[in-house]
Formats: C-alpha cells, structure tokens, sequence
C-alpha cells in the first residue's frame, strides 16, 4: 500500500523546477496576481481570537487540515512555516488514522 501510494512523492510536476547539476532552478510566482490565491493568509478580526481560535487544524471525521491558517496562532500562524508545521501534523494525524483502521479491520473476529 505504502509504495503505490507514495510512489511520486518527491517528483515536481513538469515545468516547476529543473535540476542544474547538483542544484534546482526554481518557477518564481507573483502570488499577489494570482487569481486563485490572491495573497491572502489567515487574519482575525478584532474579538475573533478570543471566541473562535484553536480548533482550525483538527481533524473532522476523515477531512484533515493543513495549511497556514491550520497551525497554532501561537506558533506561525499566518506564515509559511506554519503550512509546513501544520502538513507535518496533518501527515501523523492521517498515518495514525490509517494504522488505527488497519487494526480494526484486521483485527480477529
């Protein structure tokens, strides 16, 4: 399962950098003229913090979260670390969700 799944990981889609001897030559983007993104990260308005903050990464059912907006406001928040912070945790959360169904689906009747 690991293996098929996990086959193309590491591999850029065509076009998003190339390799130059032992380095990469990288696709710069103008986020802020993106039509799809725009630039936007996770901002609170006043009073939002304080009612709403904290759950924005948990799991809910079988949907996990990760990105920017998904990390603690008290650790990056809002910044490019916190997406990659909150990937890590996203990626435990779905390995243990999926060693805890294996063991209920091979467990002996």
């Amino acid at each position: 399962m690991t293996r098929s799944c996990w086959s193309n990981v590491g591999q850029a889609p065509s076009g998003a950098a190339t390799r130059i001897g032992s380095g990469y030559l990288a696709h710069m983007k103008h986020w802020p003229s993106n039509p799809l993104s725009r630039g936007s990260y996770a901002c609170y308005t006043p009073g939002k913090f304080t009612t709403i903050a904290g759950p924005e990464g948990t799991p809910v059912d079988n949907l996990f979260f990760a990105g920017e907006h998904a990390n603690s406001f008290y650790e990056w928040q809002g910044f490019m670390e916190g997406a990659a912070l909150s990937g890590i945790q996203a990626e435990k959360d779905i390995l243990a969700a999926v060693r805890a169904r294996e063991c209920i689906v091979s467990r002996p009747a």
